[in-house]
């Protein structure tokens, strides 16, 4: 998070500097923070001391307005209910901002207080964490998960990932829908890279998809265990996973190719359990 924030470079030098200034005795997380703050010019102590030394970490809510957004820190817990008392703490928190035509414009700069306004954003297609380098749950509006999961081109593994990952922690807080989450891995069904071994070996390819469709049944699945209970719910969730991984499924094939890779070969296992579990006939 701090090197993404400082870029790799200032917070390399800082960590040489450190490890210079400190090879032959100890040493403290503030000697560590100072050396980088004097690489960067930025008060790396004050911003880093809620992470160090208060419980817990934040979620940060977003809210819409025409060109532009509103955004608001507080606790996170999986429960959903932070009480008065537990939400004192304000972290600094690096926004890393991507927004514009093909995400090109990137804004770094970070939110230190409760709530801040963040003007002149493209409506058409915004992401806060850009990369999912900070250590935060985000909650955005359904449509916004909706537009983001239909604007996957424009954003890269790690920012596939962490939308998925936390439109589910989100929901299932009760801090967002559940029908926002459905919406964005509906939007995320097309992952294709990965279904044929191509002359060149595209291993990064299949490793990608692999990693977003693993989290994406991950989540889904969490989801069903909160709904089991109730018969109506469960079974349209098995549907949806039922219509979500077909596709995917039948286009991989339902046997080992000669000479396939080893991460096509996961990844056709864990759809081929998914689509069993949800009632393929296949």
């Amino acid at each position: 998070m701090l090197s993404a924030h400082l870029t790799v470079e200032t917070f390399l030098n800082g960590v040489a500097e450190y490890l210079k200034a400190h090879q032959y005795g100890n040493a403290t997380t503030k000697d560590l923070w100072s050396a980088l703050s004097k690489a960067s010019g930025q008060d790396v102590n004050t911003f880093m001391d809620p992470w160090i030394r208060k419980i817990g970490f934040p979620l940060v809510t977003v809210a819409e307005e025409p060109g532009q957004i509103g955004v608001r820190q507080s606790r996170f817990l999986s429960t959903g209910d932070v009480k008065p008392e537990e939400d004192e703490t304000t972290w600094w928190i690096p926004m890393g901002l991507k927004t514009g035509p093909q995400a090109a414009d990137k804004r770094l700069f970070a939110l230190t207080s409760k709530e801040e306004t963040i003007r002149e954003v493209d409506e058409s297609f915004y992401k806060i964490n850009a990369d999912q380098t900070a250590f935060f749950r985000t909650c955005y509006p359904p449509q916004r998960l909706t537009a983001l999961g239909a604007a996957r081109e424009q954003l890269s593994i790690e920012d596939r990932i962490g939308l998925v990952g936390d439109a589910s922690a989100t929901a299932m807080a009760g801090y967002a829908t559940t029908a926002g989450f459905l919406a964005l891995v509906e939007e995320l069904r097309d992952e294709r890279n990965y279904l044929f071994d191509s002359p060149m070996n595209n291993t990064t390819g299949r490793l990608t998809s692999r990693r977003v469709w693993s989290q994406i049944l991950a989540a889904l699945g969490s989801i069903r265990v909160v709904f089991s209970e109730d018969e109506e719910i469960s079974k349209g969730l098995r549907y949806f996973a039922l219509k979500l991984v077909t596709p995917a499924t039948e286009e991989i094939g339902w046997a080992f190719a000669p000479n396939e890779g080893l991460l096509t070969g996961q990844l056709r296992a864990l759809l081929i359990s998914t689509a069993g579990l949800a009632g393929h006939k296949g």
